[in-house]
Order: structure tokens, then sequence, then C-alpha cells
């Protein structure tokens, strides 16, 4: 559905028209739109007054409020209301309001809004409203207010009292008394009384008798203020002055600008002679003159910004300071000056700068005559040479180019790049010289330091004295780095602490301690008292009363240890000793009294012990009692009154040792004693090795006269051969080469070749070739004739007496012959050659390749033949064999008796079984009693010679033929 007011409009209407109403908020005639009724044209007449008519004036095409007594007789102008209003301009316009007048003008296009008395006598010009306003510029406005006059073309006054703004475009926004001047295009005034705005676009916001007198000025508000420069600003405040272009003052009391680009942010009394100036604000600052400007003050009292050319000086505040240079910076404080360039002052009271680059932090009457100097703070601190630094304390003064005091008080620094960290009455005299702190401290070389402490001197230059009091460093490159009363003669020289410690060569160094002294080059004493090095690169850790007199030598600490020759070592210990010799190297690690000396190479080592000495080279004591080497190589690790006489001599320790020969070694024990080369005694007591690569492993009394032997332990042994061996035991001999006795008493072997393994008082005597041995056993004798190697395992009193001869044990046995063995037994005795008796008692051997097994009393007086046991059993025949038996006796050749007693073979070839029996022909088998037990019963398949019984004749016993 279309809604009521969607209509066309009408065109040509007359009264008599009807005209469509309707109602919008009645809904009776139920449409939610509204209520649709009709009248004429006259009807709706009839209800309008005669005053809300528009009239035809008598200008062309002009209209009037009726019955008003308006006139509008310019053609098309319009008096819409008002009373007694008049436009006589073509295209004029009055809205309203009383007596207003729009003043006849050809190009006319006034408008009054209303108001009264206002005139309008510019083309194109308006008033708003207000009373007695008037306009005399084309294009000129004024939106109201009271006696306003727009003089000049398109200004504006928007309100106000007396206003005048008389040029092209100029504003006045409201206020009383103000001016725009004919020389003030563009500028505005926003309000206040009796401005004046007399320059091009120069601005007033407000206040009171503000005048800008030159172009793009500006004054915010205020009283009395006055813009004289080009784009000036004056932002508010009273009786301000800025008279030169660019400048501003934000506000303030009686401030004068006279330099362009200059600001003054507030305060009172302050002036601006320099241009691109600052004054912040305070109270009777100035800033003067200068060739590029830029000097600023930006608050304080009486401050004054002054350079000589380039300007940029900056005083942040404080009272009465003052810069006489370019590029100085005042923060604050009192009567402080800066004199010269780029010199700053912090704060402070009565501080100078009369150097370019120089920084006052604060303080109290400091003075920096150098150039980049700097004094932190304090008082009465002087800088008199270029790139200084004082940080503060007082009365502090740097008299050295790039010097430096940070604190303290009457510090000098008297050369170039000294530095005085604190403290008091110090000096530095020295270029690059330090004090860090302390009192009456002095640095007069270069480079020199001082860390604190007292009294301390430095007279070498890159010397340093860390602390302390009464330290003196005399050397280049020296260090003490406390205690007191230390000095440092040379160069490169260290002292750590401690007291009236001396450094009297280069490169020396003393860690601490008292009293001790370095003479020598490079040398280090640790601590201690009382120590001297006297030898370049030598070394003293600690102790007292320790002496080095040669180069490249340790003291590691102890008591009155010396050390007189080069590279050599001393641990500890007390009174201590190691003298010259040509290489050195001689060293004691501990102990009491020792002494390491050598010969030509040295490096001999004392580990500890008491009154030890070394006299050879490359020798080693580690430790015990009165300890001696003095052959090369040679070590003692313990014990007493040891001795090594010998190169590569060892004792390890035990007392009253000594070893002679060349790579001996006494493992221990007491007195022993080696006389040649490569020997060695594993302990014990009074043992002797007199032959190269022998060895005694213990005991006591024992002694080796030959090469290679060995005796292990015992008591009061003797090996007089060569390459023997006494494995223990005591009163054991060895006479002959390559023998062995294993052990036992009384033992002796004068054979080669031949062993003893134990037993008491065996015997080994001398063959040609040796080899004869006795392994067990008591007062057995192992002999031979020429070719030796005879044996006895055990036994009592055993006797071999040939060769290769055998005697397995028993007692009394005897080996006359060769080849024999005797099993055991006792009192047998083998007299042939490759005999054998196996035991028993009293048997006898008297010819070669015999046996006798066993029993008692049997004799084998005949070659190749046996006797297997028995009693008292004699073969006197070669080829005999006797089985056993008791009594029996072979006299014939090839014979044999198995058994029985009383048995006697005097026929070859012969044989007996049974007793009693005595043969009677040869190839005879004799017996007492013969059974044959299964028989043969006949001849048939037997050999000749066979036995046989025939059974059918009679059992009959037959020969086979």
């Amino acid at each position: 559905m279309a809604f009521l007011t969607d209509q066309i409009l009408s065109t040509g209407v007359t009264l008599s028209d009807l005209v469509h109403i309707v109602v919008t908020g009645d809904t009776s005639q139920g449409n939610p739109a509204g209520s649709s009724y009709k009248a004429t044209v006259g009807q709706l007449m009839d209800t309008i007054s005669a005053s809300t008519i528009m009239i035809l004036s008598s200008g062309v095409g002009s209209v009037e409020r009726c019955g008003n007594d308006n006139e509008a007789s310019g053609d098309y102008s319009t008096v819409s209301g008002g009373y007694c209003n008049t436009s006589s301009s073509v295209y004029s316009v009055i809205g309203g309001g009383v007596l207003n007048t729009n003043v006849l003008n050809e190009s006319g296009r006034q408008t009054i809004g209303g108001g009264s008395n206002n005139i309008n006598d510019a083309y194109s010009s308006t008033i708003g409203g207000g009373k007695n306003n008037t306009t005399s510029g084309n294009y000129s406005t004024i939106s109201g207010g009271i006696c306003n006059n727009a003089e000049g073309v398109n200004v504006t006054i928007s309100g106000g009292k007396c206003n005048t703004s008389s040029d092209y475009l100029s504003t006045i926004s409201g206020g009383y008394c103000n001016v725009t001047t004919v020389s003030s295009q563009y500028s505005t005034i926003g309000g206040g009384i009796n401005n004046t705005a007399d320059g091009f676009t120069s601005t007033i916001s407000g206040g009171k008798l503000n005048t800008t007198s030159c172009n793009f000025s500006t004054i915010g508000g205020g009283c009395d203020n006055t813009s004289n420069g080009l784009s000036s600003t004056i932002g508010g405040g009273y009786y301000n002055t800025s008279n030169c272009d660019y400048s501003t003052i934000a506000g303030g009391r009686e401030n004068i600008i006279n330099e362009s680009s200059s600001t003054i942010a507030g305060g009172n009394c302050n002036i601006v002679n320099d241009r691109i100036s600052v004054i912040g604000g305070g109270c009777c600052n100035l800033t003067t003159s200068s060739y590029y400007g830029g000097n600023s003050v930006l608050s304080g009292i009486k401050n004054t910004a002054s350079s000589y050319y380039y300007g940029r000086s900056t005083i942040s505040g404080g009272y009465c300071n003052t810069t006489l240079g370019d590029h100085n910076f005042i923060g604050g404080g009192c009567s402080n000056t800066t004199s010269c360039y780029n010199s700053t002052i912090s704060g402070g009271n009565q501080n100078t700068t009369n150097g370019s680059g120089i920084t006052i932090g604060g303080g109290s009457c400091n003075t920096s005559n150098g150039l980049s100097s700097t004094i932190s703070g304090g008082a009465g601190n002087i800088s008199n040479c270029n790139y200084n630094v004082i940080g503060g304390g007082d009365q502090n003064t740097t008299n050295g180019v790039a010097s430096t005091i940070g604190g303290g008080g009457l510090n000098i620094t008297i050369c170039d790049t000294t530095t005085i960290g604190g403290g008091s009455f110090n000096t530095s005299i020295g270029t690059n010289s330090t004090i860090g702190g302390g009192y009456y401290n002095t640095s007069c070389g270069s480079m020199a330091t001082i860390g604190g402490g007292n009294c301390n001197t430095t007279n070498g230059n890159a010397s340093t004295i860390s602390g302390g009091a009464t330290n003196i460093v005399n050397g280049n490159s020296s260090t003490i780095s406390g205690g007191a009363g230390n000095t440092s003669n040379c160069n490169h020289t260290t002292i750590g602490g401690g007291c009236s410690n001396i450094n009297n060569n280069s490169s020396s160094t003393i860690s601490g301690g008292r009293d001790n002294i370095s003479n020598g080059d490079s040398s280090t004493i640790s601590g201690g008292v009382g120590n001297i090095v006297n030898g370049y690169t030598s070394v003293i850790g600690g102790g007292c009363i320790n002496t080095s007199n040669c180069f490249g030598s340790v003291i590691s600490g102890g008591y009155s240890n010396t050390i007189n020759e080069r590279y050599s070592s001393i641990g500890g210990g007390c009174c201590n000793l190691t003298t010259s010799s040509y290489y050195g190297g001689n060293s004691v690690l501990s102990g009491i009294k020792n002494t390491a000396s050598s010969y030509y190479y040295g490096l001999s080592t004392i580990s500890g012990g008491y009154f030890n000495t070394t006299l050879g080279d490359y020798n080693f004591i580690g430790g015990g009692c009165s300890n001696t080497t003095s052959g090369n190589y040679s070590t003692i690790s313990g014990g007493q009154n040891n001795t090594t006489l010998g190169i590569t001599s060892t004792i390890s320790g035990g007392g009253n040792n000594t070893s002679n020969g060349i790579g001996s070694t006494i493992s221990g024990g007491g007195s022993n004693t080696t006389l040649s080369n490569h020997n060695v005694i594993g302990g014990g007591n009074q043992n002797t090795t007199n032959g190269i690569i022998s060895t005694i492993g213990g005991g006591t009394q024992n002694n080796i006269n030959g090469v290679i032997s060995t005796i292990g332990g015992g008591s009061d042994n003797i090996s007089c051969g060569n390459q023997t061996t006494i494995g223990g035991g005591c009163y054991n001999t060895i006479n002959g080469s390559n023998s062995t006795i294993g052990g036992g008493l009384s033992n002796t072997t004068n054979d080669y070749n031949s062993v003893i393994g134990g037993g008491c008082c065996n015997l080994s005597t001398l063959s040609l070739y040796g080899g004869n041995s006795v392994l067990s056993g008591m007062k057995n004798t192992s002999s031979s004739y020429y070719y030796g190697t005879s044996t006895i395992s055990g036994g009592y009193y055993n006797k071999t007496l040939g060769d290769y001869n055998f005697i397995g044990g028993g007692s009394y046995n005897t080996s006359i012959c060769v080849s024999s063995v005797i099993g055991g037994g006792d009192s047998n005795t083998s007299c042939g050659s490759i005999t054998t008796i196996g035991g028993g008692a009293l048997n006898i051997i008297l010819s070669g390749s015999s046996v006798i097994s066993g029993g008692y009393g049997n004799i084998v007086n005949s070659d190749e033949s046996f006797i297997g046991g028995g009693y008292c059993n004699i073969t006197n025949c070669n080829n005999s064999t006797i089985g056993g038996g008791r009594c029996n006796t072979s006299n014939a050749c090839h014979t044999g008796i198995l058994g029985g007693r009383d048995n006697k073979i005097v026929d070859d070839y012969s044989f007996i079984i049974g007793n009693y029996i005595t043969s009677d022909r040869c190839n005879t088998t004799f017996v007492n009693n013969l059974s044959i037990i299964d028989l043969p019963d006949g001849s048939a398949g037997l050999p000749s010679g066979s036995v046989y019984y025939c059974s059918t004749d009679n059992n009959r016993i037959y020969y086979v033929p």
C-alpha cells in the first residue's frame, strides 16, 4: 500500500483548488499510516496571520516581511523579518533584527542574519547578528558581537565587542577592542582585550594588550606581550617581547627575545640575545650573541649562556651559571662557569671549565683547564691538562694529559695518561700510571699501577703495587700485590704480598711471606720467611731460610734448605742441600740434612729421610737415614746407612747395605753387600755378592763369589761358582759353576752343573764334566771320575764315586763305577758299570751290567748277572741269575738258581730249583722233586726233545728223540 504522502506535486494552484491534508498520527480511518482529509487553498489562507506573509518589495524581484517597516529596495533582495531593516543592494538578504542595513552596492550580495544597527557596506559581506557591527570590506564576515568593524577583504569577526579586522582574510574570533591592522593579511585574533595583530598571517589567540607586529607571528594569550619577529610565537604570560624572527616565548613574565629562531619557555625577566637559542624558564637568565647561535638556558636564576662563535651552549638550571664557549652545557648548581668549547658542568657550586670538551659533574670549586677533561664531582678539584678525569673527592689535581683521579683527597697526577682511583695524598708522576686508592702512594714510572694501601712507591715503568704499605717497585713491568715493606728492584718482577720481601733481579716473583729475597732472574719465592733465591728461573715455594743459589732450581718449602746447582729441586724438610754438577737437576723432596750431589749430569733425587747423600748422576734416595748413592743411576728407596757405589745400583731399604757393582740391587735387610755388577740381594743380613748378575734373595751371611749365581735365602751359604743357585738353608757351599743347592744345611757342591736339592752335609765333588747331584738326605756324596752327572736322591751317607751313577736313597750306599743305580736300602755297594741295586742291605756288585733287586748281603761278582733278592746269595761267574733265597752261590757262567737255600752251581749252563742242591754237570737243571701236570699221553705231534707218558705201558715216561 502506498503511503498517503507519496503524491505528485501539483502546478498552477488557485484559491479554489483542493488541498489534500494527511494527519499521520490519526488512525481513525483504519489506516496505520494516518487519516486523509481535504480543504481549499482559500481555506488555508484564512488561517494564516498577516505578519507571517512575505510580500513583494520595491526592488525588482525583492520580498519583505509584511507589516514591519522593512524595506528590500535592492533588486532581488530579501528582508525575511525583523523591524525597520533596509536591504538596498542587489541580491542582499536581511534575515531579521532591528535597524539593520545592507548599504547600496553595485555588486551587492550582502547578508545580515539579524541583530540591530548592523551595517553591511561591502560586496558579499555578512553580518550574522549582534549590534552596531559594520563591514566595509568585500567578502567580510561579522558573526555577531557589538561595534565590530570588518574593514578588510574576506575578513572575519566571529563576535566580541569593538573589534576591528582591517586586512585580507584576517579573523577576530571574539573579545574586546582587538585589531587586525591593514598589514595583517591572514592574521587571527582568537579573543581577549586590546590585542593587535599587525603582521601577515599572524595570530593572537587571546589575552590582553598583546601585539603581533610581524608576519606569521603568534601570541597565544597573556598580557602586554609583543611579537615583533617573523613567525615568532608568544604562548602567553606577561610583558613578554619577541623581537626577532622564528622566536618563541611560551609564557612567563617580562621575557625578551632579541635574536631569531629562539625560544623562552617561561619564567620571568629572561633575555635571549642569541639566535636559535632557548631559555626554558627561571628568572633573569640570559643567552648572549654568537655567530651560529643556539645557546640555551632551560631554567634557574641569573644564568648566562654565552659563546664565541658556534654557540649551542646550554644551561639546564641553577643560579648565576655562565657558559662562555661554544657547545657548552651547565646542568645546574650555582656560579658555575664554562669558558671554552664542548664543555659540561652538570651541577654543583663555583665549578669552572677553561678548556674544550670538559665535563664537571658537580661538586664545589672544581676547575678543569684542559681539553676533554672531566671532573665528576667533589670539591676543590683541579684538572690542568687535556683529557683528564676527576671522579670526585677533595682538592685533587691532574696535571698530565688523559689523567684520571677517581676520588679521594689531595691526590695529584703529574704526567700524561695517569690515573688515581681514590684515597688521599697519592701522587702519580709517570705516564700511563695508575693509583687505585689508599694514601701517600706515589707512582713515578710510566704505565705503573698502585691499587691501594699506603706509602707505596712505584719507580719502574709498567710496574704494579696492588695494595699494602710501604712497598716499593724500582723495576719496569714489576708487580707487588700487597703486604708491607716489600721492594722490587728489577724489571718484570712480582711480589704477591707478605712483609719485607725483596726482588733484586728481573722477571722474579715473591708470592708472599716475610724477609724473602730474590736475586735470580725469572726466579720465584711463593712464600715463607727468610728465603733467598740467587739463581735465575729458580723457585722457592715457601718455608723458612731456604736458599737457591743456581738457576732453574726449585725449593718447595721446609727450613734452611740450600740449592747450589742448576735445575735442582728441594721439596721441603730441613737443612737439605743440592750441590753443584755440570748439568744439574739434583733434587731433595723432603727430610732433614739430605745432600743431593752428582759428578757431571746431575738429576739425582732424594725423596726424604735424614742425612742421605747422592754423589752420582741420576741417583735416587727415597728416604731413610744416612744413605749414600755414589754411582750413577743408583737408587736407595729407604733404610739406614745404605750405600750404593756402582752405576744403576739399587737399595730398596734396610740398614748398612752396600751396593758396589753396576746395576746391582739390594731390596732390604741389613749389612748386605754387592761387590760386583748386576747383583741382587732381596734382603736379610750380612749377605754379600761378589760376582756379576748374582742374586741373594735374603737370609743372613750368605756369600756369592761367582757370576750369574743365586742364593734364595738362608744363612751362611756360599756360592763360589758361576751360574749357581742356592735356594736357601744354612752353611751350604757351591764351588762349581752351573750348580744348584735347593736348601738344607752344610751342603757342598764342588762340581759343575751339579744339584743338591737339600738335606744336610751333602757333597757333590768335582768331575771333569760335572753334573753330580744330591737331591736330599744327609751326608751324601755325589762324586765321579770324568763325565759326572751322578745323582743321589736322598738318604744318609750315600756315595757315588763314578760317572752317571744314581742312588735313590737309603743309607751308606756306595756307587763306585759308571752308570750304576742303587735305589735305596742300607750299605749297598755297586763297583761295576751299568749295574743296579734296587734296595736291601749290604748288597755288593763287583762286576758290570749286573743287578741286585734287593735282599741282604747279596754279592754279584760277575758280569751281566742278576740277584733278585734274598740273603747272602753270591754270583761269581758271568750271566748268572739267582732269583732269591738264602746262601745260594753260582760259580759257573750262564746259570740260574730260582731260589731256595744253600744251593750251589759249579757247572756252566746249569739251573737249580730247590734247596741244598749242588750242580755236578753242565746244561742240567737240578731239582729236589719234579711234578709234571698235564703230560701228553703219546708222542704224536710232539717235537723232538718233548717228554710224554704211555698209558698203555704202565704210564712210563718217554723222550722224543
